[in-house]
């Protein structure tokens, strides 16, 4: 779930730098809305399931999503600053609006960053693999040896 709300996270800064135009940017809001949604339930998922990435401890997982929850929040403040701009906010203040959400967004990919250094640095690392393939790989490693 936390990957199809990055993926939602991703198309929905595409159609905010495609076109500027008040529907792209409501359709923008509606994805990174929809992409946030299924991003807190992918975080509870691994909250519960935080072994399974190779995570050490829950808190490590827990500051994936924290990091992960900072991106989608810097998000949500640039298209909230980019809707602003059209109704309610000056150009310097949707400016200044616009680089706080990047800022958010900035130490939301540096936490999330950590999180994952401090996992491949753990005596398991990070499991990319299930462990069906985990295994065959381990037995084709054997063979060649």
């Amino acid at each position: 779930m936390l990957s199809l709300g990055l993926i939602g996270l991703l198309l929905a800064a595409l159609a905010l730098q495609i076109s500027s135009s008040i529907p792209v940017l409501f359709v923008s809001a509606a994805l990174v809305v929809i992409a946030g949604s299924l991003s807190i339930v992918g975080g509870f998922q691994l909250g519960k399931h935080y072994s399974d990435i190779g995570a050490p401890s829950r808190t490590d997982a827990g500051y994936l999503v924290l990091g992960t929850a900072l991106m989608f929040l810097g998000a949500g403040v640039i298209i909230g600053s980019e809707i602003g701009y059209y109704f309610v906010l000056s150009d310097v203040l949707s400016t200044v609006v616009n680089d706080a959400g990047v800022a958010v967004s900035a130490c939301g990919c540096v936490v999330a960053a950590y999180a994952s250094f401090a996992m491949r640095g753990s005596s398991r690392g990070i499991n990319l693999l299930s462990p069906v393939s985990q295994s065959a790989l381990q037995r084709r490693m054997r063979r060649s040896a």
